[in-house]
This record gives structure tokens, sequence and C-alpha cells, in this order.
């Protein structure tokens, strides 16, 4: 037994460690022998089933692609970003014209006795056509025309008026003027200038 047990730890371990090294690279469940028997060979039919469905899937994922997906949320408009030009000057019937454009442009039908008498109240309709007058005339339109146009008159009058001037002052600091007496002397009005540097709260 002695001389049985030398000759084997003379002979070389290429062949054990080929073995080992072998199993290594498989994996437990599909490599034969020792590890197959304890763990049971990985069934041909499950192994074909489990590398179709992933075929499927991937082919699936390949068709389906983010490249040709289409959102139904997202819908293709235009960005609205005009350009105003609050210098510009139209005359009443000028601005009439190009408003009654817009109004067919926007698809409203209009009164056929009285176009101006045309109703705006659709939230829609109304939407679309201020959308029209910022793009096509180039006029701003307030939340306060927003809010009171409920016909095409309305709208005619409200391009009429001119907006407030800048130069008027601030609503605030007018406030702090008027009311300087009554105020704390600790409170004072101070307009906002880009680029000031940030107080602290204790300062």
């Amino acid at each position: 037994m002695l001389y049985t047990a030398r000759l084997i730890a003379r002979m070389p371990a290429t062949n054990g460690m080929a073995q080992a090294r072998h199993i290594h690279h498989q994996t437990a469940i599909s490599a034969p022998g020792l590890f197959g028997r304890f763990f049971g060979g990985k069934d041909k039919k499950v192994a074909e089933l489990a590398d179709q469905q992933a075929e499927e899937t991937t082919n699936e994922g390949t068709a389906d692609g983010f490249d040709n997906y289409d959102n139904p949320l997202e819908e293709k408009r235009e960005p609205l970003r005009p350009k105003f030009h609050p210098n510009l000057k139209y005359t009443i019937d000028q601005l009439e014209d190009k408003v009654k454009k817009v109004l067919k442009k926007s698809k409203v039908d209009l009164d056929d006795t009285n176009w101006k008498a045309t109703g705006l109240v659709q939230k829609e309709i109304k939407l679309k056509v201020l959308s029209g007058i910022m793009k096509d005339i180039k006029l701003p339109v307030t939340n306060r025309a927003l809010n009171n146009i409920q016909t095409v008159d309305d709208l005619i009058n409200e391009l009429i008026q001119k907006p407030v001037a800048k130069d008027l002052g601030h609503p605030v600091a007018k406030f702090y003027a008027e009311k300087a007496e009554e105020l704390p002397v600790n409170m004072k009005f101070e307009p906002f200038k880009k680029g000031t540097r940030k107080l602290h709260a204790h300062q």
C-alpha cells in the first residue's frame, strides 16, 4: 500500500488539473459527470424552449426598437414662439382685416349678419384664434384678454388698447412711496438689479 501511494504521488497531476479546469469552465447545471449526477442535467427540450423564447424576445425588441417607437401621447405641433413687435401700429381697418383672416384660417364659423358678433366662448376655439393672432399679427395677448374675450368684437377692442407703459413705475414702489409715513422705518422698496450680491439672512 505504501509503495502504491508513492507511485500515485509521483505521477504527474496534469490529467486531474485538466479535468478540474474543464469542469470549472462549464456551468454547474449543464456540466456532465459528477455535477450532472447531483444536480441533474439540463433537459434538452427545456433548453431549446428557453433559447427559443430568448431569441423571440430579442427579435421583438429589435423590431419594436426605440428608433421606430412612436409615442401616441406626443403630438407633432409646431412650437409657438412668436416674436412680438409692440411698435407695430395698425389702423382699425387693417386690424379688422387681419383678425378676419386669422378667423378664417382657424376655421371659425362667422356670423353672416355681423361677423364681429361671432362668439369665442369655447376654450379650444379661443386658444386657436389667440395663437393665430400672436403668430400672424405679432401682437401679444394678455391673460386678461384670454378671460374677458367672448366675441370677435371684444378681441378687436382688446388689441386696439395700448399696453401700459413701463415708465409709470413699479406698483409696489408706488405703494411704498404713498404709504411711507405709515410703514415702519426698516421697510423699504429695493428694485431688482441683475448681478446684485446675495446677502446673508443675518446681515
